[in-house]
């Protein structure tokens, strides 16, 4: 039985169900991959690993058209979404981890259905907690990121430019997560104020706009929150990875596509 069946019939998963990412995404009817001297040119048509830098050929024209490869990434996946799948499949993702990205919304970074459920319960916790803890952040919700979420990297200077061709390694565990939350500005400021080093730098919207994000070093998350503080070294034990935090102000417009909002049990 396919992860897809199984989790149509468990009725607290369907409660904490994330967007699929590639909701029409069937991967029991997708033939294998090539084999032989196919599978090669495969690889060399679909998969890279390049990862450009500074002063190399190429930079400044990805850098120049960062929101546009970004999209014509995202857009090439559903438009070839059977080539996608043995894409992953080759770079040695499972079917069972592929439909869980795709139908439930499980970053691919994460072991199991199962693990990835208790972290979101944790999550919804912890943003009961984060409620009664004085600190200037407000309604709060988190925004899962990074190439584990879609499979690929978003980064237009890894992999080739318009193909989603930088697939996120098999047993990379690492979890990137956004804090989202109406007083994030603030929080930030008033920490710079106090001498605080703040990371900041711009996010693509799904409007095609661009926002910003804010990169703490978990020492001041200590400060900043020590519930949050608590939660991220508990669930790193956990996890036996690091969870990259990053805080963003609530928008005004959607978040990418090849980004997941976490969709938390409802309050009764």
């Amino acid at each position: 039985m396919s992860v897809r069946a199984a989790d149509n019939h468990n009725p607290t998963f369907e409660k904490i169900r994330n967007r699929g990412i590639f909701p029409q995404c069937e991967t029991a009817g997708v033939s294998p991959p090539p084999e032989g001297e196919a599978l090669a040119r495969f690889k060399a048509a679909y998969l890279s690993d390049v990862y450009l830098h500074k002063g190399d050929p190429g930079v400044e024209d990805r850098l120049a058209r960062c929101v546009e490869l970004q999209f014509a990434r995202w857009r090439w996946a559903n438009e070839n979404i059977e080539t996608y799948v043995n894409m992953l499949r080759v770079a040695g993702h499972p079917d069972e981890k592929i439909d869980a990205m795709a139908a439930g919304g499980v970053p691919m970074s994460f072991k199991s259905v199962a693990q990835y459920g208790g972290f979101k319960f944790a999550l919804l916790r912890l943003r009961h907690h984060l409620e009664e803890e004085e600190s200037r952040l407000r309604n709060v919700e988190f925004l899962h990121t990074g190439s584990s979420v879609p499979g690929f990297s978003s980064n237009p200077l890894k992999g080739l430019a318009e193909l989603p061709s930088k697939i996120t390694k098999v047993g990379k565990s690492d979890v990137d997560l956004v804090f989202v939350a109406d007083g994030v500005r603030e929080s930030a400021s008033a920490m710079i104020a106090r001498g605080t080093t703040i990371r900041q730098y711009p996010t693509t919207m799904g409007d095609r706009s661009e926002d910003t994000r804010y990169g703490v070093r978990q020492d001041d998350i200590e400060t900043m929150s020590p519930l949050m503080y608590k939660f991220i070294k508990r669930w790193e034990e956990e996890l036996g990875a690091g969870i990259q935090v990053t805080f963003q102000e609530t928008p005004t417009v959607p978040f990418n596509p090849w980004e997941n909002l976490v969709q938390l049990i409802e309050r009764p």
